[in-house]
């Protein structure tokens, strides 16, 4: 085996890895092999629209989808968004629907800075002890560790997801003490990527 890896499984989220012989040099499927190492995004907002969609008590309890916001609708106060979602849907404009709102535009305004910050930091020298996230790029979605048992004892599965989450972030790690955080990284060092929130008490790495 050559240690080449070629990516697979990219058009159904599950992040597979396969070894190819030592008479392939360049995997069949080079696109899907492309990740970038980009800039970590924030998930506070996007953590607080989740929690409150997975009670459930914002729509009463009907099981409706997030609402999509335009950019418009951002300009508005989430109070409005709020009463004429519930006429709408002829719900009760509860104190915790106005919250659930006030809480999706911040999701909304928290997504744009982090584009603000994928743009400003692009192109900038990664060293060991950043923080990042693993962008796959023919289909635009993160690398992402779950809560899920992988088959390896000990293992977590890894998924790929749009948007990511708080276990799409990993550190930056040297594989050996040959360099400290810090330090900036070069191509064909050996690097880990440790998940920067623990799972279970424990952290995982790539």
């Amino acid at each position: 085996v050559n240690a080449v890896t070629a990516f697979a499984g990219s058009q159904d989220g599950q992040a597979l890895i396969e070894k190819l012989g030592n008479t392939v040099s360049v995997p069949p499927n080079l696109r899907d092999c492309s990740f970038k190492i980009v800039p970590r995004n924030q998930y506070e907002e996007a953590k607080a629209v989740q929690k409150n969609f997975n009670a459930g008590n914002w729509d009463e309890g009907k099981g409706l989808a997030i609402p999509t916001l335009s950019p418009s609708d951002l300009l508005q106060d989430p109070a409005i968004l709020s009463a004429d979602f519930a006429k709408q849907h002829r719900i009760s404009n509860s104190g915790t629907l106005r919250d659930f709102f006030a809480a999706l535009v911040s999701k909304y305004e928290e997504a744009e800075g982090n584009e603000s910050e994928f743009k400003r930091q692009e192109g900038g020298l990664i060293r060991y002890g950043d923080c990042i996230q693993l962008l796959h790029e023919s289909t635009g979605t993160y690398v992402t560790v779950t809560k899920a048992q992988a088959a390896e004892k000990g293992s977590k599965r890894v998924e790929q997801i749009p948007d990511g989450n708080e276990l799409s972030v990993f550190v930056v790690t040297p594989a050996f003490k040959t360099y400290t955080f810090g330090e900036p990284m070069s191509s064909g060092d050996l690097t880990v990527f440790m998940t920067r929130k623990k799972i279970d008490g424990r952290e995982y790495c790539l």
